[in-house]
């Protein structure tokens, strides 16, 4: 149910994994080429919200996929952080968007 807590942190987290997933795609996989798969989907098991990034290299040992993503992580922390509360609105209603059409 939408309505309670878990089902808005679970709207919540689907809401923040959409709006990193093409970023993600982006600079992961095709500016730095970590790899041929690089996806990312919100999880939820038992009520825990997290999220899930899947990159397979066959160039790319484990560590330095690890780093990379925690880099990119860390740049899109900083880009939510300094959005204007228009610019997060529309970042709302954009992944809004997209997960009703889905």
């Amino acid at each position: 149910d939408e309505g309670t807590d878990g089902g808005k942190m679970n709207l919540l987290n689907k809401l923040v994994m959409q709006y990193l997933q093409e970023p993600t795609f982006d600079q992961l996989r095709t500016k730095e080429q970590l790899g041929y798969v690089v996806f990312s989907r919100p999880r939820n098991t038992r009520d825990i919200q997290s999220a899930w990034f899947l990159i397979q290299s066959p160039g790319k040992n484990c560590e330095h996929i690890r780093k990379r993503l925690d880099i990119h992580m860390s740049k899109m922390r900083q880009k939510v952080r300094d959005m204007t509360d228009d610019e997060f609105k529309t970042v709302v209603g954009a992944v809004m968007t997209d997960i009703s059409e889905k």
